[in-house]
């Protein structure tokens, strides 16, 4: 993974609000584990998992600063209610976009081609792919988040979640390989070379 920043000679409290801004802080899963080992995240304790990775960046003459080409791979619990106010849903989603290097500004990308993928253990798999910029209108100028897709686990009110390792209610969001971001200024084409994920948690009431 390409380095956030291009010198050392910024101060490290710098460089550790850059890491937050760019990378994001996750939501607290539960300190229980399922029987793989991965993390338990509670829909009902708003739960959720955040992870970003930097394609790659090139400098932008327009603005003279280096410009990085961003990707994040979420996955969300919600509850949505049902019969017994316990139905719980995963989802996942997908952020793409351009973020100047060092800073929280972002800039508008000049193309974003991003598919996502919301994966489960039982062998669900959706995926979505969005588009922005040239023939498809111009892309936002801030962080621009998609919904992949998700499943209903109806009445997941199960105090064994996380016991059966081939179960629908493990879960991990992707952001897939040849996922494309064009930077502004310099046109350059950052590409995705393999999968990024969130890593594989159990989605639990």
């Amino acid at each position: 993974m390409r380095s956030f920043t291009r010198t050392t000679a910024k101060m490290a409290i710098a460089v550790f609000m850059t890491f937050i801004a760019i990378f994001g802080v996750s939501k607290s899963a539960s300190a229980a584990t399922g029987v793989d080992g991965f993390p338990i995240l509670h829909a009902s304790t708003g739960d959720g998992a955040h992870k970003c990775h930097i394609i790659g960046g090139a400098y932008d003459q327009g603005i003279g600063k280096y410009v990085d080409a961003i990707v994040c791979a979420d996955l969300s619990p919600y509850l949505l209610g049902g019969p017994n106010g316990d139905d719980v849903y995963g989802e996942a989603d997908v952020e793409a976009y351009c973020q100047v290097e060092g800073t929280t500004t972002t800039v508008q990308c000049a193309n974003i081609v991003a598919t996502g993928e919301l994966s489960a253990a039982n062998g669900l798999r959706e995926t979505y792919t969005w588009h922005c910029g040239h023939q498809y209108g111009a892309c936002p100028t801030g962080r621009k988040v998609f919904g992949v897709g998700g499943d209903r686990m109806v009445n997941w009110i199960d105090h064994a979640c996380g016991t059966n390792p081939d179960d629908i209610s493990q879960m991990w969001g992707l952001v897939l390989a040849g996922t494309t971001i064009e930077l502004p200024g310099s046109d350059d084409n950052m590409t995705l070379p393999s999968n990024f994920e969130t890593g594989h948690y159990y989605v639990c009431y």
